[in-house]
């Protein structure tokens, strides 16, 4: 799906491109709803003025009915402008959502480490919805308003100039009003989201630290400082509604001014002989009729300027960022060799790697060595093709990474993180994430090399077991092995283990690395942490410190 490059007012209504027609069928209807009102300033003028001083008692009431079969068609058309509008309006939002789902997923990692994960959950979710409210309030109240009041203040214009002319005295002060406050609105509305974006990031930190939270008995401390930014939340919400409110009865009351100023004129000139008084009252059934359609437009206009500014939040998202680092189109049958050639990195200016090379052959099993902040995770993640070197170049399978197919390579790839995501589901529902068409044979198989199906089928429901919200249920070691068993299911060339030593022991990452060594075509396996234990099953270990390879890192060391 192409993203929207364009001003936020254009790249809105860029979400409407396949739905020109329904917008067609909403103008012609909203017209047909106008044109039915129409005659009701005649029929009010004739019935005041002929029929009812001449006692045509029966034409007076087949007048009314006219009136009320008028009204009720056109308010049946108006349910029908609002459905097919509707449909509109969940169409282009629904696009919006999916353009927003593929910018995330299309996000470099350099900038998801640069952007907080409640404010992006923020944006998409809550802004997202602003703009449902907006384009819906725009498509399926403003747009049809408009259009009647057109037709309507036309009407008013033939009818009586003097007094078209004193219901447009109120046009100044709305116009007025409008620019006052619908800043004051826009304003106030930035601040709400802001305070929005750090309560839901503070809600999202806190869950996921609720465990660490009560073991050092910290809850009135986090409980004080979502105190603060619930305050803040509320005060800015008040706020935004308080304005929001000021300038709906506002507008109304001014709308409500113009209807008097109508009336008041207009009975001068009834008593001074220049109308009849059916006159009056036929424009004043239009008057009545021109107001409510305004009114509608205006009481909109507060929830048109709030959802500006998301839409502003969004074009801003998706049009931000250069994307992944890598977009080659080349797809390889990867062995699972991997090759630094003179790399180094930095994040912005802080130098992390310092001329690597380093190469590591199809179906090597390779311990990557050092302490924290040695640059071991960056290594990995250039690996991956999440970040680009400042200088020199990765390969696998002997090509450059520029040229590779990333998301192809990435499939014959198995990763295991040092805190890897369960999600909600059952123990299978995990292991086959990314391959919903994995049997259970292959699930099952998944698990025994990654020495897991021993717990798994203790568990009470074996691989049917619900794991938790963030695996819950599990203990740390089995959440590793369930992760373990999701990265072979594929039958990955290459398998990174991530500080494997965290939750499990020696002996289970031995098992682990001779159930894979057994295996015909073993894949090549890297194991990246800072405890000398895994040099036990290694095959080749490499030592790496402050960003720099140890003279170490050439030596082959025997099995021990």
């Amino acid at each position: 799906m192409s993203r929207i490059v364009q001003g936020p007012w254009r790249a809105h209504v860029r979400l409407f491109d396949e739905s020109w027609r329904l917008l067609a069928i909403t103008v012609t209807l909203s017209v047909a709803q106008g044109l039915l009102l129409l005659p009701i300033a005649w029929l009010v003028e004739r019935a005041f003025d002929t029929q009812i001083p001449h006692h045509r008692a029966v034409a007076v009431a087949v007048t009314g009915g006219v009136i009320l079969v008028l009204t009720v068609t056109s308010s049946t058309l108006g349910l029908l402008t609002r459905s097919v509008s509707l449909t509109v309006n969940k169409r282009a939002v629904a696009r919006l959502r999916m353009m927003l789902t593929e910018r995330l997923y299309a996000m470099s990692r350099a900038e998801l480490d640069r952007s907080s994960a409640g404010e992006l959950q923020s944006i998409v979710v809550q802004d997202s919805e602003r703009v449902d409210q907006m384009s819906n309030a725009l498509i399926a109240l403003v747009l049809p308003a408009v259009v009647i009041s057109l037709g309507l203040a036309v009407v008013a214009l033939v009818l009586s100039p003097l007094l078209c002319a004193a219901l447009l005295v109120a046009v100044p002060i709305m116009i007025a009003a409008n620019r006052r406050l619908g800043r004051l609105v826009r304003c106030r509305t930035r601040l709400w989201q802001r305070a929005f974006d750090r309560f839901a990031s503070a809600t999202g930190l806190g869950l996921r630290a609720m465990s660490l939270t009560k073991v050092h008995g910290a809850e009135a401390i986090e409980i004080e400082r979502r105190s603060q930014l619930v305050g803040e939340l509320s005060d800015t919400g008040r706020q935004m509604a308080m304005t929001m409110g000021t300038y709906a009865i506002l507008q109304q009351s001014v709308s409500a001014g113009a209807g008097v100023v109508v009336l008041i004129v207009g009975g001068w000139s009834a008593a001074r002989g220049d109308m009849t008084v059916g006159e009056l009252l036929g424009f004043n059934a239009i008057a009545v009729l021109l107001l409510r359609q305004v009114s509608t437009i205006l009481t909109n206009v507060p929830v048109v300027l709030a959802g500006y500014e998301s839409v502003i939040r969004l074009t801003e998202l998706l049009e931000s960022g250069t994307g992944e680092p890598y977009i080659g189109t080349r797809e390889i049958d990867f062995d699972g060799s991997v090759a630094f050639e003179g790399v180094s990195f930095a994040y912005d200016r802080d130098p992390v790697l310092s001329d690597i090379d380093l190469a590591i052959s199809a179906g090597e099993q390779v311990a990557i060595l050092g302490p924290n902040g040695a640059g071991k995770s960056s290594l990995v993640s250039l690996l991956l093709g999440l970040y680009r070197p400042t200088t020199g170049r990765v390969l696998a399978g002997g090509v450059p990474l520029d040229e590779l197919d990333m998301p192809s390579l990435r499939r014959g790839m198995g990763v295991v993180l040092q805190d890897p995501v369960i999600f909600p589901g059952t123990v299978a529902e995990n292991i086959a994430y990314g391959r919903p068409d994995a049997t259970e044979e292959e699930i099952r198989r998944a698990a025994g090399l990654a020495t897991a199906a021993e717990f798994i089928e203790a568990l009470p429901r074996g691989y049917a077991t619900p794991v938790g919200d963030e695996g819950g249920l599990l203990s740390s070691g089995q959440r590793q092995r369930v992760a373990v068993a999701r990265a072979l299911i594929a039958d990955p060339a290459l398998l990174v283990l991530d500080e494997p030593t965290t939750h499990l022991d020696g002996a289970a990452i031995g098992r682990l690395a001779e159930n894979l060594g057994a295996l015909p075509g073993a894949p090549t396996v890297i194991a990246v942490s800072h405890d000398p234990e895994i040099e036990a099953w290694a095959g080749r270990t490499i030592h790496l410190r402050d960003g720099w390879l140890s003279a170490e890192s050439t030596v082959t060391a025997e099995r021990r």
